[in-house]
């Protein structure tokens, strides 16, 4: 295992756009926000229709500005192009170099791992040593892209090191190392509800239960997620449920759509009345109208919210 300081980009991706949305109604022009990297999707004449053609980056100018410049119009089947913008995401923003230097270095190793068929010429100008150590996350609809990207897989940062195999030790302590704060894999989930507060844990791990024997089968189980953990049917784009334990939001969140529509508020509403939604904001309400927030610490049974867990499980694509 190599710990080293990595630089961790995170990129919250949204789409798709068409051409004439990006033209008409002026999506992602926003002066303030709408920079980043992009993915243009569409048909191509050896690989087939709706595929990753390009990754392109927006620094000087915004992504949908960008995108109009490119002649994308011109391409056989133009209806077809779909564009995915990817904003940067973090604690606060970064000063202006240090912001373009980020969308650079995530453009270069993105193009480098997915090799799009239209940018041939950048797989060749791939910045080797000041990649070594940038991992970038993919967040929300990344389409083809991986969610995880890691210089350390993809440059020559580990060429020419010898490795073994890891040997058992039966003198190896496997307890959770409360100083170091570490912990082994089977021990993630106790990890992440003892990050709830007291009140809220033992109907955490209920609500857990409930959901893996109403869905045997047919879930995706997902620990140590961004925040938190959480289940996805099989087979789906996204999460219906989580239980979320990062400091800002420490609730069980449902998903009931994609981002473009609002079920998730007409639900949250319904939790309010009943005693257990959980206080959300104005942005909140904005960015994710597809979610609805439930105080673990106000919910006296699960049977209080199984059918809604069973709505979204059935209503999120």
């Amino acid at each position: 295992m190599h710990i080293e300081n990595r630089r961790v980009i995170e990129v919250e991706w949204e789409g798709p756009y068409s051409l004439t949305t990006l033209k008409n109604e002026k999506a992602l022009h926003n002066n303030e926000t709408d920079y980043g990297i992009y993915q243009v999707y569409g048909r191509h004449p050896l690989y087939g229709g709706s595929v990753l053609l390009y990754i392109g980056k927006a620094d000087m100018q915004t992504i949908g500005k960008r995108v109009l410049q490119e002649g994308w119009e011109y391409e056989n089947d133009a209806s077809s192009i779909r564009v995915f913008a990817g904003r940067f995401i973090g604690v606060k923003t970064p000063k202006e170099e240090e912001w373009s230097s980020e969308i650079d270095l995530a453009e270069r190793l993105l193009i480098y791992v997915h090799k799009p068929a239209h940018n041939s010429k950048s797989l060749y100008t791939i910045p080797d040593i000041k990649l070594q150590n940038i991992h970038i996350l993919n967040w929300g609809d990344h389409c083809d892209l991986l969610p995880e990207v890691s210089g350390y897989r993809w440059t020559s940062k580990l060429d020419g090191q010898e490795f073994d195999f890891y040997r058992y030790n039966t003198n190896q302590s496997e307890d959770y190392d409360k100083q170091e704060g570490m912990y082994d894999g089977k021990s993630d989930e106790s990890y992440f509800i003892s990050l709830l507060p007291q009140d809220a844990r033992e109907i955490t791990r209920e609500v857990i239960h409930y959901i893996r024997e109403q869905y045997n089968g047919q879930l995706v189980d997902l620990h140590g997620v961004r925040g938190g953990i959480a289940f996805k049917k099989r087979n789906a784009r996204g999460y219906f449920a989580k239980v979320a334990t990062s400091a800002d939001r420490r609730c069980l969140i449902l998903y009931f759509s994609s981002k473009s529509q609002a079920i998730g508020l007409d639900y949250h509403k319904e939790f309010v009345e009943k005693g257990f939604g959980k206080k959300r904001g104005q942005y909140e309400d904005k960015k994710y109208p597809n979610e609805a927030y439930i105080d673990l610490e106000k919910l006296q049974t699960v049977d209080d919210i199984a059918q809604y867990i069973d709505d979204a499980y059935r209503l999120r694509p």
